[in-house]
């Protein structure tokens, strides 16, 4: 399952962040920002999805996501058998089904990985934003929250996980589809409603009769748009 370089000192564990938004560039600068993160041992990134759970692929190249550092956070020794033990304990908190955008993301993962491997946190300002979401939770939408930014599907290239690897992980379940539903095709329009049609109907009557009683000489438009007679009618 184990590969990769090591050293007398043990192995080097990295942290590989990523932009997943290009206000990075300004935010980034005051702490925030909105960022995907993987823990890199041994030629393998570990990262977490909803619909995938925990899994691993090759590093640097997650997919939506844009690379923009590694930091080297320390060296493991009995890297093997650590990261089996870490992964065994953190699968039940970390499962397919249990994804959330402010709650336990990509980041949330990285983080309990890292202090479990060496017994310190990640930088805080990688999952800034999601702790202030957490206040605002409850206002928003479960679908936009259970859906990861990145995920198992469209590795593309080098970003496949290693079989080896993912049997060890866990078999991954399929990934959720972030637009998902019958939706609406484009060479059709909206589906009018019983009330949508009663509302025209009702309108439509409104017209016929006005346009009767200004042919029977009930009132005429004119004059600059005054109208004479017993009323007028304005239809929008």
């Amino acid at each position: 399952m184990y590969s990769g370089p090591a050293t007398g000192t043990g192995t080097t564990v990295y942290l590989n962040v990523y932009d997943l938004h290009t206000a990075n560039r300004y935010a980034h600068t005051f702490g925030v920002g909105v960022y995907h993160t993987g823990v890199e041992i041994a030629g393998n990134e570990y990262t977490y999805a909803g619909g995938a759970g925990i899994f691993a692929m090759s590093p640097k190249v997650a997919p939506g996501a844009v690379f923009r550092e590694s930091i080297r956070l320390g060296n493991l020794v009995d890297a093997p058998g650590a990261l089996r033990r870490a992964l065994d304990i953190l699968r039940p908190d970390f499962g397919p089904d249990d994804y959330s955008l402010v709650k336990n993301n990509c980041n949330h993962f990285a983080n309990a990985l890292v202090i479990e491997l060496l017994g310190k946190p990640i930088p805080s300002y990688l999952n800034r934003l999601a702790s202030f979401g957490s206040f605002f939770s409850c206002f928003l939408p479960a679908d936009m929250t259970s859906q990861a930014p990145v995920n198992q599907e469209g590795g593309g290239g080098g970003g496949a996980a290693y079989p080896s690897v993912q049997r060890y992980v866990g078999a991954p379940t399929p990934t959720y589809t972030a637009f998902g539903g019958e939706g609406m095709r484009m060479s059709q329009g909206p589906v009018k409603s019983a009330r949508n049609e009663s509302e025209i109907e009702k309108r439509e009557m409104i017209r016929q009769a006005t346009l009767a009683r200004m042919e029977g000489g009930g009132g005429r438009v004119g004059d600059g748009g005054r109208g004479t007679g017993a009323g007028t009618a304005s239809l929008s």
